[in-house]
């Protein structure tokens, strides 16, 4: 919806809500100086993901594995935004990160059943822009 609002206006203050990576986007020129007229709130800050990862060594100190489940159509970059970071932040948790879109409810088991055999730990699996994350 920004998006489409901001085709519309450039004159217009525009506030968004709930956008993962507005920079990414196209809405603002950076974070700390929005410039234009939209500016808003993000749901997501990119420094989170070695944070997420992090929770996780702390949660279960042996995990080695991590696979992050995510819906293309609605993650910033159809993914590509939080895969680059999250693959970064991994070696310095000693995880191995494997990246499992998801397009359906139908295509959540394949993922699971890769991790079935070891999983430890899986964090909740719904609809965000963020990825879930399933550890072993």
């Amino acid at each position: 919806m920004t998006g489409a609002l901001m085709k519309q206006t450039r004159t217009i203050p525009i506030v968004f809500a709930v956008v993962s990576d507005p920079v990414g986007e196209g809405f603002v020129l950076s974070l700390a100086r929005p410039g234009g007229n939209a500016t808003g709130f993000t749901n997501a800050e990119s420094s989170l993901t070695g944070k997420w990862l992090g929770l996780l060594k702390e949660i279960m100190p042996s995990i080695n594995r991590v696979a992050f489940i995510f819906d293309p159509k609605v993650a910033p970059g159809g993914g590509t935004y939080y895969t680059k970071l999250i693959e970064s932040a991994a070696p310095s948790f000693s995880v191995v990160p494997t990246a499992a879109p998801v397009h359906d409810s139908d295509g959540i088991e394949p993922p699971l059943e890769i991790s079935r055999i070891n999983l430890t730990v899986a964090c909740s699996c719904c609809r965000t822009p963020q990825p879930t994350f399933i550890a072993s």
